[in-house]
């Protein structure tokens, strides 16, 4: 494969755990491997893609053994997160 579909795999992999999961978020490198696996790509593959897109979490949420998506995804990432009232409740006499 193409180092650079390695990378988009596994972006989308950490990026999926976020939506799924928003108070724990974040992968193991065991579960990015396996599920690097079960796409068809090699263990090698998943770890060299990893130096490029993951950093390790913060431990402010105290679990350090997970992987993020980079900062700047996350900061992307977050201006979806932000609550809207529907137009109408904006109208609303």
């Amino acid at each position: 494969m193409a180092p650079q579909q390695v990378v988009q795999f596994v972006q989308a992999a950490l990026e999926c755990s976020v939506y799924l999961a928003p108070k724990a978020p974040g992968l193991t490198y065991d579960e990015v491997t396996e599920a690097g696996k079960r796409s068809g790509f090699q263990a090698g593959e998943i770890g060299d893609a990893l130096r490029q897109v993951a950093v390790q979490q913060a431990p402010v949420l105290q679990v350090r053994d997970r992987l993020l998506p980079d900062h700047s995804t996350v900061t992307i990432m977050r201006i979806f997160a932000i609550r809207e009232s529907p137009i109408t409740e904006i109208l609303r006499p």
